[in-house]
């Protein structure tokens, strides 16, 4: 069975480079370029790996 990967990243061309690099490597690959979009994929696929923009804007989101 394949990992699988979610990425999060608001960066269309990383995202599209790592993506294309990671399913050359028979990884199953998921994006999300918004916080709120990666917490619902996340909570849906539950991935093997994230990779997760260390330097991203994470006001989008509201934590209660």
């Amino acid at each position: 069975m394949k990992k699988k990967i979610l990425i999060i990243d608001d960066e269309y061309d990383s995202c599209l480079l790592l993506k294309t690099y990671l399913v050359a490597k028979s990884f199953d690959v998921e994006v999300a370029y918004t916080l709120t979009e990666g917490l619902k994929k996340l909570d849906l696929l539950h991935p093997d790996i994230l990779f997760l923009d260390k330097q991203r804007n994470f006001q989008e989101m509201h934590c209660p």
